[in-house]
């Protein structure tokens, strides 16, 4: 997945069907990867019911990673205050942001859990679901897939996390494939 070879910004989202899952671990892999390339980045956490990146991690990051930290559901607490809603003030603020950076990674909700995750995927170019090894059942990840593309929200990948090494090797199997061809 590469951000458009011209001047526009590029905003991935990544989601999972339920928490625990390694959404916010790949978010910041995403956001490491696309600033290593060379491409100015964010990344932004808007995960108001678990977020994980809040607090002394976006300030340590800020110092020891190549890309920006965003909090934006402290910003959200703010803009509830004033009447608007956490979408309507993301979409704001991500018209700023996309002034200032060719990539924006977002790490959202769950999406079986927020229909605010339906919404920021719809203000995304790309959306990720993740899932963990023998841990998401695949019908979960096909409802997550499934309720995502019935408002809009087009998957475009599906990453598989918490994988033990070897795992593939010893079982040959591929725990998504069939879920993905259901989707």
């Amino acid at each position: 997945m590469l951000p458009p070879k011209n001047n526009a910004s590029f905003v991935v989202m990544v989601t999972s069907p339920h928490r625990g899952e390694g959404r916010t671990t790949l978010a910041l892999l995403l956001a490491d990867a696309f600033a290593r390339s060379g491409s100015p980045t964010v990344l932004i956490e808007a995960d108001v019911r678990e977020g994980k990146l809040a607090g002394s991690f976006l300030e340590d990051a800020a110092e020891t990673h190549p890309f920006d930290c965003l909090n934006y559901t402290l910003e959200a607490a703010q803009a509830d205050s004033e009447g608007a809603g956490f979408v309507a003030g993301l979409r704001t603020r991500m018209t700023t942001l996309k002034r200032r950076y060719k990539v924006l990674v977002i790490d959202a909700g769950s999406a079986l859990g927020s229909a605010d995750v339906v919404e920021i995927g719809l203000l995304s170019n790309r959306l990720l679901v993740t899932c963990a090894w023998k841990s998401t059942h695949s019908k979960t990840l096909v409802q997550c897939v499934e309720t995502l593309r019935a408002s809009g929200v087009e998957t475009r990948a599906i990453a598989v996390n918490k994988v033990p090494l070897g795992s593939r090797r010893e079982t040959g199997a591929n725990p998504v494939a069939g879920a993905v061809q259901q989707a």
